[in-house]
């Protein structure tokens, strides 16, 4: 899996992790901004070959009724324009069909070759990168990599201050002008197991203050938008019925009225400008 959210997301159901860990299937994030890389269906034939068909694919030999009928019913809920919809279903349809056609073992198996995942090839892998690394760089990667992958398979992912550790360079600041990618967001990290355990934990405490900060915002919106229709209501009133009205509706709302601040100190160039030069004498 690559780090888009949305496949990250598939973490956050309790139920069908635990079918994938029951099963033995462990998911894995690849590293982040590396997938045009290390993507087995970007780099291999797979994605070239069911665009290449896509671009050709004029008959109508991709249309299946039955799986039409699905995604009409999927489809329903959006507030989409019957042509949208139409052409939306039929780009789907299209799709699925190509695909279809090129879902098998050694156009699948061709991908993981070409990045050397599996069979695993350092060379090819580390070949695929865009930094210019030394042979003392590669050398040294290669010879920490086992350290490496015990720290991966304990921790579930590995970090800047693991990699600092063994001498190995950071290369973010070069490319993304950034130290590090520990402290952004899950679906931007490098390399991770999406079923270890603290990583499932860390993307749920990440979701929950994702959530607060939203509804924190809107009250936050809210309240401004009050404050300011409520002025606007009692344009036309006295002073003393402005004042009962904001009391009024401060009460009511809960909010808590805007603090006036304290008026800043005016200079007295004269008298300040004696007590300076008292000072000096």
């Amino acid at each position: 899996m690559d780090g888009e959210s949305e496949q990250v997301a598939i973490i956050d159901e309790p139920k069908l992790v635990e079918k994938l860990n029951n099963a033995k299937i462990v998911m894995a994030k690849s590293p982040a901004s590396c997938s045009a890389i290390l993507q087995p269906s970007d780099v291999g034939p797979f994605f070239k070959a069911v665009k290449k068909t896509l671009k050709h694919l004029n008959t109508d030999i991709w249309n299946d009724p039955a799986t039409r009928v699905l995604l009409q019913e999927a489809f329903a809920i959006h507030d989409f324009s019957a042509a949208f919809k139409t052409k939306l279903i039929n780009a789907v349809l299209k799709v699925n069909f190509v695909v279809q056609g090129f879902n098998h073992r050694d156009i699948i198996s061709k991908g993981y070759q070409e990045i050397g995942m599996f069979p695993y090839d350092f060379s090819r892998v580390i070949g695929k990168c865009i930094s210019k690394w030394t042979l003392n760089d590669v050398n040294m990667m290669k010879y920490y990599l086992p350290e490496l992958t015990n720290i991966f398979i304990e921790k579930g992912k590995v970090e800047d201050a693991d990699m600092d550790r063994f001498g190995i360079l950071n290369r973010n600041l070069e490319l993304y002008h950034c130290q590090t990618k520990d402290h952004l967001t899950l679906n931007r990290q490098r390399a991770m197991l999406l079923n270890y355990i603290p990583i499932i934990r860390e993307r749920q405490d990440f979701l929950v203050a994702t959530a607060k900060q939203r509804e924190a915002r809107a009250a936050s919106a809210k309240r401004l938008s009050d404050i300011k229709n409520m002025e606007k209501d009692i344009l036309g009133l006295t002073e003393e019925e402005k004042e009962a009205k904001r009391a009024e509706f401060y009460a009511r709302t809960g909010y808590k009225p805007k603090q006036k601040r304290a008026p800043k100190r005016t200079l007295d160039v004269a008298t300040d400008g004696f007590a300076k030069t008292a000072r000096k004498l």
